[in-house]
This record gives structure tokens, C-alpha cells and sequence, in this order.
């Protein structure tokens, strides 16, 4: 098996990022919420895409891809650090995508790498999903979506 490598995302890679994230937290959010299936998907994607860009603003992301292979992003994670991107830890996750084809195979657990030796106490999301719940419970994260602001 091709080992897996992690970096920082390039610019480009950016709209597979905010069209993946917004896609599946929208089919995520109406699957468990009735009232978001109700709305035009539009209109919700767009409102979406607001947060997601204000947050990529302020966030660091990171990519996952086989090494030698740098062009196929498997999976990414969207973080802050209290430092810059390339220092410290992450104390906020903000979203975390594995391609449907790559689940179960160490994409996640590459890009978390670095959350695992957190003391659990500093270790907070601003999303949560349904599938998403027994992540967070297993990393001790708080969820607090005033984070997402």
C-alpha cells in the first residue's frame, strides 16, 4: 500500500474544498433536520458557502494524498491554530471530508494525526453532523458552533 502524506492545501485546490464541504453538510443537514430538506438547496448551499469562505479565511487546511500522487486530494481538514498554519496544533476543527472511496482506509486518522496528542480539554468543532457525533465523542471535541462565526 502507497503510504499517505499530509500538507498544506494549495489555492487551487480551494473550490473542491468549499463545493465537497458545502455539498455534504447540506445532504448531511437534511437527512437529520426535515426543515432543511424543505428549503431550496440553493439558497441554502449559498448561505453556506458565506461561512465556509469566511472560515477558510481564517482556518488552515490540510490535504491528504498518496505520496507520489500529490495531485489527488483524498480528504482534507479544516482547523485554526492559535499560531500560523505551519506552527502548533489545531484547537478548532471546523470540517473534516474523506471521499466516499477512501473511508476506512487512514485518510481521517493521517489528517488528525496531530489533534490526537491534544489534551482533550482544548479541543473544540463548529460543525457536527449525524455520522459525525462518534468522532467527536472519541477525540473529546466540544461542540460549539460560535466558532463558525
Amino acid at each position: 500500500m502507497t503510504a499517505l502524506v499530509t500538507r498544506l492545501a494549495a489555492p487551487g485546490e480551494e473550490p473542491f474544498v468549499v463545493d465537497s464541504w458545502q455539498r455534504s453538510f447540506y445532504d448531511a443537514a437534511s437527512r437529520a433536520l426535515p426543515l432543511v430538506a424543505e428549503l431550496p438547496a440553493g439558497a441554502y448551499r449559498q448561505a453556506q458557502r458565506v461561512v465556509v469562505q469566511r472560515l477558510l479565511k481564517r482556518s488552515c487546511v490540510s490535504v491528504a494524498h498518496y505520496k507520489g500522487v500529490p495531485d489527488e486530494v483524498l480528504g482534507y481538514l479544516v482547523h485554526e491554530r492559535p499560531g500560523r498554519c505551519d506552527e502548533s496544533t489545531p484547537t478548532v476543527l471546523h470540517w473534516l471530508y474523506v471521499k466516499q472511496s477512501y473511508r476506512h482506509t487512514g485518510v481521517a486518522r493521517a489528517l488528525l494525526a496531530p489533534v490526537l496528542d491534544l489534551p482533550r480539554s482544548t479541543l473544540h468543532h463548529s460543525h457536527e453532523t449525524f455520522s459525525g457525533r462518534s468522532l467527536a465523542r472519541a477525540l473529546k471535541s466540544s461542540f460549539n458552533p460560535q466558532l463558525a462565526r
